[in-house]
């Protein structure tokens, strides 16, 4: 299957040009959390530490999350999939 190139046809744009799409910034609801993700503004960076606890304090912060937090049993943080990884075609050069 090739992509590049090909139009690809989306089914949401007509909705969302005519003003009748609802995007997920759009919805509001009682109690509702938003996240926010940092990620290192050096590429390939290595980062050794990380404290907290200045943005703990700050208003509205409900949690903070590090790769301490998440790793499960100090082993590695999980990768986040790219939502179209099981196509062959979208595999990365270096996976095949």
């Amino acid at each position: 299957m090739k992509f590049v190139g090909q139009p690809i046809e989306r089914l949401e744009d007509l909705r969302l040009l005519r003003g009748r799409g609802q995007y997920v910034d759009d919805l509001h609801r009682e109690g509702m959390l938003h996240a926010a993700i940092l990620r290192s503004s050096i590429p390939h960076g290595l980062l050794k530490s990380i404290d907290p606890r200045r943005a703990r304090s700050m208003p509205g912060v409900r949690a903070i999350f590090t790769a301490a937090d998440i790793a499960k049993d100090g082993g590695p943080v999980p990768t986040v999939p790219l939502r179209l990884l099981p196509l062959p075609e979208l595999l990365p050069s270096s996976s095949r």
